[in-house]
């Protein structure tokens, strides 16, 4: 793994924490997302995606 992806996935960690620990302390504040949690539900979904860790690799394709 290159190192500048990993250092990016470590330094995503304490903002995810925080965002868990606060949505487990008060559910409804989760719909009022700051621009900070915004951008780190979407890095989270992006990483979520089948192909998203397929760099130089053949994409997986889910259609039936």
């Amino acid at each position: 793994m290159d190192l500048k992806v990993a250092a990016a996935l470590v330094a995503l960690r304490p903002a995810l924490e925080s965002l868990v620990i606060r949505a487990s302390k008060d559910p409804e504040e989760i719909t009022n997302q700051s621009p900070l949690d915004q951008k780190v539900v979407s890095v989270v979904r992006e990483l979520c995606k089948v192909n998203a860790g397929r760099y130089n690799l053949e994409q997986v394709n889910m259609a039936g």
